[in-house]
């Protein structure tokens, strides 16, 4: 029988799967914007990138199905944490063209503030949901 902690792990679970999920198309939206507004990136940027910032999250995914949770949470953490800083400062801090309130208004322009805040929120709810599954998982916790 599952206790309430089992269950509390395995709800976290589908979130931060959800969480991963919706992230991963997310950063694809959001590049596919940016490669619109000039000086955009090419189709190997583009995937470089894509790939990049998705792999090591998803394989996360792989290892908090397989009953390693504390591995899957610092897999998850890591790139969400950094893109969360990385993309906080260059779409919502710094001077540069790609700063949400600094950016010319082209027909790309609310697409691209909207994909940085729905990141923004993705990776903010997905670095938590790991910081509770690494201190909430114990081994076998997963196990029916």
């Amino acid at each position: 029988m599952a206790t309430a902690e089992e269950g509390f792990m395995k709800k976290l679970a589908v979130y931060a799967t959800l969480a991963v999920l919706a992230h991963a198309v997310i950063v694809v939206w959001h590049l596919f914007v940016l490669a619109k507004i000039p000086p955009g990136l090419t189709g190997q940027q583009l995937l470089s990138a894509a790939i990049a910032i998705n792999v090591v999250p998803l394989v996360g995914l792989a290892f908090l199905w397989t009953y390693y949770p504390r591995l899957a949470s610092v897999l998850i953490f890591i790139p969400l944490a950094a893109g969360f800083s990385a993309g906080g400062f260059e779409h919502f801090q710094s001077d540069g063209p790609d700063n949400v309130f600094r950016m010319a208004a082209t027909e790309w322009t609310l697409p691209f503030t909207i994909s940085a805040v729905l990141l923004a929120v993705l990776e903010l709810c997905g670095c938590w949901l790991c910081i509770l599954m690494f201190g909430k998982s114990r081994s076998g916790q997963f196990q029916d």
